[in-house]
């Protein structure tokens, strides 16, 4: 095989680049076009759908099972690996051409795909640490004077 000429490696190099860029604008639009059709159907739990064990409105799939936590792999049977492979199994069937990452709900074996179904509602106590956190925040008029103070001293 013939050695690539430095022209060659930095034309390559470009395609692959301008290959990653259309790549990223595709995947950010597939994302906003979902964004946008969960707010139009109403995919979005409440709160209280979700307490009341409203399954996913993505998938279908109980938000919550009840089975408890997957134990780290190399603590778990045979039995359980089997279960655990089985389940990994079906959702790389239902999500084969999702290409996203998976979440799942705290004390639940179910796994969901961040493509699919939407993320679950924010509790009471996150939505209270977040106003504090929020509130703990300068105003804008006071970021707004730091900001031109700076940009006086820069200039």
């Amino acid at each position: 095989m013939a050695k690539l000429t430095e022209e060659q490696k930095r034309q390559r190099a470009a395609k692959r680049a301008l290959r990653s860029a259309l790549e990223a604008e595709t995947d950010d639009r597939r994302r906003r076009e979902r964004d946008e059709r969960w707010k139009r159907e109403g995919k979005h739990l409440s709160w209280a759908d979700y307490m009341a064990g409203e399954p996913c409105r993505g998938c279908g799939e109980p938000m919550h099972d009840g089975l408890g936590d997957w134990y780290p792999l190399m603590k778990l049977s045979e039995s359980e690996k089997r279960e655990y492979e089985e389940a990994n199994q079906r959702y790389r069937e239902r999500h084969a051409d999702c290409r996203d990452a998976r979440w799942s709900v705290s004390g639940s074996r179910v796994t969901r795909c961040c493509f699919c179904c939407p993320p679950p509602p924010m509790g009471p106590k996150q939505m209270e640490k977040l106003a504090r956190l929020f509130s703990s925040w300068p105003s804008r008029e006071e970021s707004k004077k730091d900001l031109d103070t700076w940009d006086l001293t820069l200039r």
